[in-house]
C-alpha cells in the first residue's frame, strides 16, 4: 500500500503521500466493516472513492513549502515508524484508531507546526493548534472530533 523508502531519505512530501495511500487505500479496503452507529456514511467521511479521499488531504508540495518556509518541523524516524505502524493496521485496528483518536503516536511525532494561534498559515500542520482557517492558526480545540483527520487535511 505504502511506498517503500527504505535506505532512502523519507522527505515530508513522502511522508504525507505514503500517508494519504495508506490511510485511504485502508479505509476503501476495510469500508465493509465501517460502523454504522456513528451518524455519518463511510462516504460523508473519506469520499466517494480514494482520489476523492487522497482531494481532502494536504498534499507533498504543500507540506515541502511549509517545512521550508520553516512553518513545520519534520521528524523523518516518526514519519517513518508511522507509516509502518499505519500500514500494519487490520480494519479493526483502522477503525478503533479513527473512532478512539489513536493513531500511532509517531504520526504525531513525524511534524510539528510552528504557527501560534493568530499566525499565518496554510495548512493545519502548520499551526501548534494544528487548525488553520486557511489564513491564520486557530485556538486549539478542547475536544478533537473522532474520524476527522484534522491535521492532514486542506485548511478550512
Amino acid at each position: 500500500m505504502a511506498a517503500s523508502h527504505s535506505g532512502s531519505k523519507m522527505s515530508p512530501a513522502d511522508f504525507i503521500d505514503d500517508f494519504g495511500d495508506t490511510y485511504c487505500g485502508t479505509a476503501f479496503e476495510c469500508q465493509a466493516s465501517f460502523a454504522t452507529n456513528l451518524g455519518v456514511t463511510h462516504t460523508e467521511v473519506f469520499g466517494a472513492n480514494v482520489a476523492a479521499c487522497r482531494a481532502q488531504l494536504i498534499t507533498g508540495t504543500q507540506i515541502e513549502a511549509s517545512v521550508d518556509a520553516g512553518r513545520v518541523t519534520f521528524n523523518e524516524s516518526a514519519a517513518s515508524t508511522c507509516i509502518s505502524k499505519l500500514a500494519a493496521l487490520d480494519c479493526a485496528g483502522f477503525w478503533a484508531a479513527l473512532t478512539n483518536n489513536t493513531f500511532p503516536t509517531e504520526c504525531d511525532m513525524a511534524t510539528d507546526g510552528t504557527v501560534a494561534t493568530g499566525g499565518v498559515c496554510t495548512i493545519n500542520l502548520d499551526c501548534v493548534s494544528a487548525s488553520c482557517n486557511g489564513e491564520t492558526c486557530n485556538a486549539p480545540e478542547v475536544n478533537g472530533a473522532p474520524l476527522e483527520l484534522t491535521e492532514l487535511s486542506v485548511a478550512r
